[in-house]
C-alpha cells in the first residue's frame, strides 16, 4: 500500500503548514488533557494488573476496571478531537501528534510536541521523530 492510499484508507486529510500552524492554539489544551490523562491511564493498567494477580475481592478489581475503562473512554474522546483538526496521534505518552503535508509526489509529515511553542518541525513519512527538520517550505 503507498502512501496515498494509506491517507484515504485512514481517511486521513492533508493539510499546508499554514493551516497547521493556526491549529496549535487549538491542540495544545488538548494535548495537555491527553498527556494527563494517559499518565493516569497508565498508571491505572499497571494497578489493574496488580490487583488482577493479587488476593483482591472482586469488587475492588471491578472498581479498578471500571476507572481504567473511563480513562479510556475519556482517551479516546481526545483523540477524536485531534482527528477532527486532521491530526495524527503519534505518542500518547509525550502527546506527539502529525499533520499531513503533501506537494506534488512529496507526503511529510509535520511534527508537533507537547510542551513546544508552534509548529517547527518535519519528518519524512518513514524517518519518525529521530529524523524532524527545521520547516523550511510553506
Amino acid at each position: 500500500m503507498n502512501h496515498k492510499e494509506f491517507l484515504e484508507r485512514m481517511n486521513i486529510h492533508t493539510v499546508t503548514v499554514a493551516q497547521a500552524k493556526e491549529r496549535i492554539p487549538l491542540i495544545k489544551p488538548i494535548l495537555s488533557e491527553l498527556v494527563e490523562k494517559y499518565k493516569l491511564f497508565d498508571e491505572r493498567s499497571i494497578h489493574l494488573l496488580k490487583v488482577s494477580k493479587g488476593n483482591h475481592e472482586v469488587a475492588k478489581i471491578s472498581q479498578v476496571k471500571y476507572e481504567t475503562d473511563l480513562l479510556e473512554e475519556e482517551l479516546e474522546e481526545l483523540r477524536q478531537k485531534l482527528v477532527m483538526l486532521d491530526c495524527v496521534v503519534k505518542d500518547w505518552r509525550t502527546g506527539l501528534v502529525d499533520f499531513v503535508y503533501e506537494s506534488g509526489e512529496t507526503i511529510v509529515w509535520l511534527c508537533f510536541q507537547h510542551g513546544e511553542d508552534e509548529l517547527q518541525f518535519y519528518h519524512y513519512w518513514d524517518a519518525g521523530f529521530r529524523g524532524r527538520r527545521k520547516i523550511d517550505f510553506e
